[in-house]
């Protein structure tokens, strides 16, 4: 859809004639919105829209089409799943976005009740992938998406990979037979922003929000990739409930009982964060609280939901095709600026992935001046239609990272598509881009800001460890001449560094002292810094215990890297290309000549774990796995025919993990048990 369509729907009023372009609209959005998890305008111009139907509607009932947006739920259904209907419709929220609506809202709310007395609930609205989740006789039989509120699609088992989503649950000892509860998926902020570092790295398409991402990962057909995802849940609501029998019918009367009561048994809801509200005015309170705080809340969220409190006061009020009458959203203020975009630079990465950069007229976004924009790739740049000249909107995503939400094609003037550069812009080699990737490369072993970049990265911190190295210093050291390569950082003449401007004689001796504890670091530090395209942390420790000498790895044959545990053909295939080039041994062989470790740990022969391979679940526990490690195990990530034990924190629990043990005839360990055992 032409995006001027959506702009003419937000900037006019609707008439007869137009009455069909507004549905169809608004059709669009929610296509994109709920199917494609791309989010087109903000809430604040979708309702105006959506409003502006209702409007249209009321005055001219016999035009009300039987399909339109405003007589069902946005439909968010993909046909490639299997569809379940849900026991009971999950509708949409109405929004308000100021004190004036929540006061209407309560107006509403007293009209309905006369002089009866009420409550509010109040919770975070969590701006993740609605779930459904059924469980009967303790267990969970299914897992769907919303969809479109009467059906949606069968996840259950890439559910069962979510974090907080539990497998059994006693609901029995509330002489509950079956019960729909109602959720949000969501990805904490943190660790969102870690995987599309991880992924721009490796030349991957960047995620776009952790919304977006959580729901197209509940739709993944691998349900091993998905819990990958860091995905977990919150559950907000009881939908359905069916007891053993009638005598035992008894249950929670208020919103805010039932939160408890899922706290209690296991779930993470909003005990602790939501509040039991006496008067709307006490929730125009709570709701200002937390807008203040958001920015600081390790999950994304975009308003507050109310609720009344008492259960049967939202079930005499029900409800309209759309919304439930005794709810509403309360919609923060987007974090969003419009700016101009005046150029677009490039900048080479130490891997040689070319990353566009928008230089915008600078703009304060939630208390940030915003200057620089990561573009990401040319694909992010063409499906926005980003052009040099744009007004555009800033959105401080996670509220650290800004991006380029939109364009404000309604200012556009004499702007020209954007066309990406063939050359690199440092060395004006010419750029490759591999198939399934999103990134350009540049792939010229003489690229001046790839050597710049690959130095940084070896004496980081995560890598070789190298105090008194940072990034700056490296260019400094870089432009004077002093390094040209990772080999010249283990020949500095410290005498030239004593001579430059800012170094005193202590400090030159704490950088000599630092580069020669550096020589002796563990092998795994040494594999992480030099840089092996998909290859972090966790896989160089793995690495390092396999060969007793890092050029042992030149003898390795492609098969020999793929039969290693959680390492996928990928990252066997960059292992294997790293070993078999030259220049790369080359550079092991000089690296050993000036004095760096390339010996692996010595191991425990006689060690009473030696050969076996160990899967923590459910946790991590980093002194016993160095004892396993000193006894001759290898802690693994990831749970194989291959693992010999498995260390639960509980057993029984009829975990995934738990079943698939059993089934490859893996013992299983507490932690407590394990100790006993072994030490």
């Amino acid at each position: 859809m032409n995006p001027l369509e959506i702009q003419y729907c937000i900037d006019h009023e609707l008439v007869a004639k137009d009455y069909q372009k507004f549905c169809d609209v608004l059709f669009y959005l929610n296509q994109k919105y709920y199917i494609d998890s791309e989010k087109v305008i903000s809430d604040q111009d979708y309702d105006l829209i959506f409003k502006k139907i209702e409007h249209f509607e009321a005055q001219n009932p016999q035009h009300i089409l039987s399909n339109s947006p405003t007589q069902k739920v946005a439909s968010g259904i993909k046909t490639e799943l299997a569809t379940v209907a849900h026991l009971v419709p999950m509708l949409s929220l109405s929004n308000s976005y100021n004190a004036e609506d929540l006061l209407d809202f309560d107006a509403s709310i007293k009209k309905e009740l006369g002089e009866e007395p009420y409550d509010f609930y109040v919770e975070p609205k969590f701006d993740g992938s609605s779930i459904s989740l059924i469980y009967e006789q303790n267990k969970l039989v299914r897992a769907a998406t919303r969809g479109d509120g009467e059906r949606g699609e069968e996840i259950t088992e890439n559910a069962k990979q979510v974090k907080h989503i539990l497998h059994q649950v006693d609901f029995s000892k509330h002489h509950i037979k079956k019960i729909e509860l109602r959720g949000e998926v969501v990805i904490e902020k943190n660790k969102f922003d870690a995987m599309n570092e991880q992924r721009e790295e490796a030349g991957l398409a960047i995620f776009q929000n952790p919304r977006n991402t959580a729901s197209g990962s509940l739709r993944l057909k691998d349900a091993g990739e998905v819990k990958h995802r860091n995905l977990e849940a919150f559950i907000y609501n009881i939908g359905y409930v069916e007891f053993e029998d009638e005598l035992n019918s008894s249950f929670e009367k208020t919103q805010s009982d039932n939160i408890e009561l899922l706290h209690s048994l296991g779930f993470q809801s909003a005990s602790g964060i939501g509040k039991r509200c006496a008067t709307i005015h006490e929730v125009i309170d709570f709701c200002n609280e937390w807008e203040i705080k958001r920015p600081s809340y390790p999950y994304e969220i975009d308003g507050m939901v109310v609720k009344l409190n008492r259960i049967s006061q939202q079930m005499n009020l029900g409800a309209t095709s759309h919304h439930p009458k005794w709810a509403i959203a309360y919609k923060f203020k987007a974090i969003e600026k419009p700016t101009t975009l005046l150029e677009i630079d490039f900048q080479v990465g130490r891997t040689g992935i070319v990353t566009p950069v928008a230089k915008v007229e600078p703009v304060n976004v939630g208390g940030v001046t915003v200057r620089s924009i990561s573009l990401h790739n040319e694909d992010n740049i063409n499906s926005k239609d980003i052009r040099i000249g744009d007004i555009v909107f800033i959105e401080r995503a996670g509220d650290v990272i800004p991006q380029i939400t939109r364009v404000d094609y309604s200012k556009r003037d004499a702007q020209i598509p954007f066309e990406y550069i063939k050359n690199c812009p440092r060395c004006q080699s010419e750029l490759i881009r591999n198939e399934g990737e999103a990134a350009w490369r540049c792939i010229s072993d003489a690229c001046p800001a790839q050597k710049l970049e690959k130095i940084i990265y070896f004496v980081s911190k995560d890598a070789m460890n190298i105090k008194g190295l940072g990034k700056d210093i490296v260019k400094r050291f870089v432009e004077e001449g002093l390094i040209r390569d990772i080999l010249d950082v283990f020949r500095l003449d410290f005498d030239k560094i004593l001579s430059l401007e800012g170094w005193k004689e202590q400090s030159v001796e704490n950088l000599r002292n630092s580069i020669a504890e550096s020589k002796n670091n563990e092998l795994y530090r040494l594999i992480v810094a030099l840089g092996i395209d998909n290859v972090g942390n966790t896989m160089s420790k793995t690495l390092a215990k396999k060969v007793s000498h890092l050029l042992e790895f030149k003898n390795w044959s492609l098969e020999d890297f793929n039969n290693l545990d959680d390492i996928g053909p990928k990252m066997a295939q960059s292992l294997y290309s790293f070993f078999q080039n030259p220049a790369q041994i080359e550079l092991l062989t000089q690296l050993e000549a000036l004095g760096v470790n390339l010996k692996g740990a010595t191991q425990n022969l006689e060690g009473k774990l030696l050969g076996k391979i160990i899967v923590f679940t459910g946790f991590r526990n980093p002194e016993l796995e160095a004892k396993i490690e000193r006894e001759g195990g290898e802690v693994a990530n990831s749970l194989s025919k291959k693992t010999n034990i498995l260390i639960m924190k509980e057993k029984g629990s009829g975990s995934s993990k738990e079943k698939k043990a059993i089934e490859n005839g893996t013992e299983i360990f507490t932690v407590e048990e394990f100790e006993v055992q072994f030490f």
